[in-house]
């Protein structure tokens, strides 16, 4: 979708019954790294936040 919003609100119609994927880019501000990786949605959190998992399920 491109933006934040438009995902964060078919997280909160769909989320529940459909396995959603964000394909993120973009850079880590913690640690300074690249990503450019798909991740499971979890939930949404706030109005401009996911909460997501990687492949190792590792929850961000």
């Amino acid at each position: 979708m491109g933006v934040p919003k438009g995902v964060l609100g078919s997280v909160g119609e769909k989320g529940r019954r459909y396995l959603m994927i964000a394909s993120i880019r973009g850079r880590n501000a913690i640690i300074q790294k690249r990503i450019d990786e798909s991740f499971e949605v979890i939930k949404s959190l706030t109005q401009n936040d996911l909460l997501v998992k990687d492949e190792h399920e590792t929850v961000y």
